[in-house]
């Protein structure tokens, strides 16, 4: 990463590093990927045992999207979402039956693979099965079969609903990609030649744009804000209105101002209440249950505010460890430590390379104008 010589630059690296830090870790990834992989084959195999139709099981939600965060205001483990399809048609089942199906088979799968090393819950549309640092919520889904859709959409199970739900996790994840596409593409190829590689070689894992970046920091901004108070906006809510409100180009904190200001524009008020429709799968509202929650739209359009009043105060101070600071106040000061941290571990190694330079006009540390500041020992001699 280059070092920031003006105060967006700063920010942004300080705030990149932050929500790198509440991504999930490699190791813990790879450990997630490889129970998704052995469930997916366990799974498999249980259909095929019974002689029924087979089952499809693939990775939704930010683990797809990749802006997975850790939700630190509620717990330390990292919510990771697996659609569980069954390849029947949903005439033929109850959703009450499908929920208990799968619910079935994830208990054999607990009990087969130790019961002592994970927890089984269902919730109001999901499985819940619990690891150590991670859990998997699991959706019992059929294909949808419906003509005006694609061929991803779902109908899913809700407990609190007296109909099937429609849904297109597939569908929504290209969108969402697609809102960046050409970030996508620069920064495979910068990694590429980074790494010596192909462009086909360097997987969407390891690809971050501003899109995604703006995403993590919007939501480490609303579990600072909102902690447990049930007006806060879901994880799909949010990234759905950044990702509608996102304008590629321009910098990370020039991007997180554009969207904070322009997410109202895609919040619809209609007869039956609050509405953000899946942009891939109109029937959808996907704020339904959080529209319903007295004062959800108010404080959503306050925490907007507050959002862009404390980019503005963090710019306005002077120094990295009082920006650092005012960022830790409203992001969560560990995480805006461990950025700042990452920051300042960069100002080092230029610093020793002989690149950094103080440039006067601007006040600030980079490496564009400037007199170049020599390195120097614990001690401080140069």
């Amino acid at each position: 990463m280059p070092v920031p010589h003006t105060k967006n630059q700063m920010l942004g690296a300080i705030l990149t590093g932050a929500v790198d830090s509440l991504d999930i870790p490699p190791k813990l990834r790879a450990e997630a990927v490889a129970r998704y992989d052995d469930l997916s084959a366990y799974l498999a195999a249980y259909a095929d045992e019974r002689g029924g139709a087979g089952w499809s099981i693939y990775s939704q939600g930010s683990f797809r999207l990749g802006t997975v965060t850790r939700p630190a205001h509620r717990t330390t483990e990292y919510d990771l979402d697996l659609v569980c399809q069954h390849n029947v048609a949903y005439t033929g089942i109850s959703r009450a039956d499908l929920k208990e199906l799968v619910g079935d088979a994830l208990s054999k799968y607990r009990a087969d693979r130790g019961a002592n090393t994970m927890d089984l819950e269902p919730g109001k549309r999901c499985w819940t099965l619990t690891f150590d640092g991670y859990h998997l919520d699991i959706l019992p889904a059929v294909p949808a079969e419906i003509d005006q859709l694609t061929s991803t959409a779902i109908r899913i199970t809700d407990t609190t609903l007296s109909k099937w739900q429609i849904s297109d996790p597939i569908a929504f994840a290209n969108w969402f990609r697609n809102r960046a596409r050409e970030e996508y593409k620069s920064a495979r190829i910068a990694l590429a030649a980074e790494r010596g590689s192909t462009i086909e070689a360097v997987p969407d894992r390891d690809l971050k744009t501003n899109l995604q970046r703006v995403v993590q920091i919007a939501k480490m901004h609303r579990d600072r804000h909102f902690g447990d108070d049930p007006t806060r906006p879901p994880s799909v809510v949010l990234t759905t209105l950044v990702a509608r409100a996102y304008v590629p180009g321009g910098d990370l904190i020039e991007s997180l101002s554009g969207v904070t200001n322009r997410m109202p524009w895609y919040l619809e008020q209609r007869d039956d209440g609050l509405w953000v429709p899946n942009p891939l799968c109109p029937e959808e509202n996907l704020a339904d249950r959080w529209g319903a929650t007295d004062g959800a739209e108010e404080r959503f359009a306050l925490w907007l505010g507050r959002i862009d009043r404390d980019l503005r105060e963090a710019a306005a101070e002077t120094g990295l460890d009082m920006v650092t600071k005012r960022l830790g106040t409203a992001f969560g000061t560990n995480s805006i430590v461990a950025g700042a941290s990452k920051l300042g571990d960069e100002f080092r190694t230029t610093r020793e390379r002989g690149q950094l330079v103080i440039s006067g006009a601007a006040a600030t540390l980079g490496t564009a104008l400037g007199r170049t500041v020599p390195a120097h020992t614990f001690y401080g001699d140069a």
